[in-house]
């Protein structure tokens, strides 16, 4: 019998979240201009409009991986 995978569930592993989904990148630039866009995109710290940026992904995914999944992984626990 094979391996059962281990499912974790927890808000602070959701993906990013976009109000601007759904919206292609030529219907995004011509709604909050191309400069603004690209700063989105290449940017660590700046949010599109109520949205996250990578830092605040990073800021709620990290430290739940630290306290809650590391510490297994490093006891042989998970996976």
């Amino acid at each position: 019998m094979g391996k059962s995978i281990l499912v974790i569930k927890s808000a602070a592993l959701n993906e990013r979240n976009y109000d601007l989904q759904g919206l292609n990148k030529t219907e995004t630039a011509d709604k909050y201009g191309a400069n603004k866009v690209l700063l989105w995109r290449r940017s660590y710290d700046t949010a599109p409009p109520n949205d996250e940026s990578l830092k605040d992904t990073n800021n709620r995914v990290i430290p739940y991986y630290k306290t809650a999944i590391e510490p297994q992984l490093k006891e042989d626990k998970i996976f």
